[in-house]
């Protein structure tokens, strides 16, 4: 089950990021859309991801207006995944810092 929350100007993502939690993830990342100012992922708490939520991650920020999206504490399996994918240049400032 994926879990998130927000704290100020960082989201928090975790958990299972599946298909199985496609609906509710992007439920909570349809009302961070309205937010104009720059926003931070944190996904230090993601376990397991598939290319569902890939795709759902760059749906989101092609819709998203105004600010930026600055993702931290991507787990280096899936940073990889997205080098694989040849989509590692469109998570801009993917850190690993946990």
């Amino acid at each position: 089950m994926a879990n998130f929350r927000l704290s100020g100007d960082t989201a928090f993502i975790g958990g299972d990021l599946t298909v199985n939690s496609g609906a509710a993830i992007q439920t909570f990342l349809r009302n961070l859309q309205v937010r104009q100012n720059d926003l931070t992922i944190d996904l230090r708490g993601a376990e397991v991801w598939d290319s569902a939520t890939i795709q759902l991650f760059l749906s989101w920020i092609r819709s998203r207006q105004g600010g930026a999206v600055v993702w931290r504490n991507m787990p280096r399996d899936m940073a990889g995944d997205l080098r694989i994918m040849g989509l590692a240049k469109l998570f801009n400032g993917a850190t690993h810092e946990q």
